[in-house]
């Protein structure tokens, strides 16, 4: 199990401050798959960062994709009949 307290992330632009991550809490069972979804500025990139620097810090193993490559890689399996096995790859 893989848990993160308070995360927290601003942007800053001169006088402006912008909270995308306020005090942000999560837990991950150690088998689940997490699909970060928002808009830009969001603290997608952030917050995958930080799940995996915790996982890596418990030995675990992380892999980060883009969601324009992932769904390139699944529809090109699909054609050439490996999508099953692209999938145990995840």
């Amino acid at each position: 199990m893989l848990e993160l307290r308070d995360i927290c992330k601003e942007y800053r632009t001169g006088d402006t401050v912008q909270k995308a991550l306020d005090h942000v809490s999560l837990t991950l069972a150690d088998t689940e798959f997490v699909a970060i979804l928002g808009p830009s500025g969001s603290g997608k990139s952030y917050i995958a960062q930080a799940i995996e620097n915790a996982a890596c810090r418990k030995f675990k193993k992380v892999k980060y994709i883009r969601m324009p490559t992932l769904l390139d890689e699944l529809a090109t399996a699909k054609a050439t009949g490996e999508f099953r096995d692209t999938i145990k790859s995840y």
